[in-house]
């Protein structure tokens, strides 16, 4: 799981979203309501925040595996959940499979080498996605001073090959 925040003078941007290895954890339902005990308690801690819940990215065709935890169909009932946590006032569902699928809803396979994880020159598709699509309350959204996000990633479980998840360092992205 990972969260973002902006912070400053502005408001409160925060963002979440989970990765596959969270599929093979519980069921969609108890899943979901961990999700939202953790949105509770970021927006407890920053009322004032607007929070992003951001879709699990879907896997490529070649590893859309529908009898392992890590499919497409796994992944889009996880996020069907996830919209649904979405009220519109503080808690946002954000798609960022839209900018990232081919014309039959999976990874593209230009976007990645491993048909998972989007490869670093792909990222600006998911960082363009997300700033064209911030919810600004009470007002249109500018980006007059750049935004700063952190993103950290955490690997946890096994991957369906059965090697180590490798870790990700976090990096400050810059927005204009």
């Amino acid at each position: 799981m990972y969260t973002g925040a902006k912070t400053g003078a502005e408001k409160i941007r925060q963002g979440l979203c989970d990765g596959l290895n969270e599929l093979g954890t519980g069921t969609t339902e108890e899943w979901a309501q961990k999700y939202k005990e953790v949105l509770d308690q970021i927006h407890q801690a920053q009322p004032d925040a607007i929070i992003y819940i951001q879709s699990i990215l879907v896997v490529s065709a070649a590893q859309d595996d529908p009898s392992g935890y890590i499919n497409n169909n796994n992944v889009r009932t996880r996020n069907e959940a996830l919209k649904a946590l979405a009220d519109q006032q503080t808690f946002f569902y954000l798609d960022v499979n839209e900018a990232v699928t081919d014309a039959n809803g999976c990874l593209n396979a230009d976007y990645t080498s491993d048909g998972i994880h989007l490869l670093g020159n792909s990222l600006s598709l998911w960082k363009n996605y997300l700033m064209q699509h911030a919810i600004v309350k009470g007002g249109a959204a500018t980006f007059s001073t750049p935004v700063q996000t952190t993103t950290t990633a955490v690997g946890t479980g096994t991957p369906p090959d059965g090697g180590t998840i490798p870790p990700v360092t976090s990096a400050p992205l810059q927005t204009p």
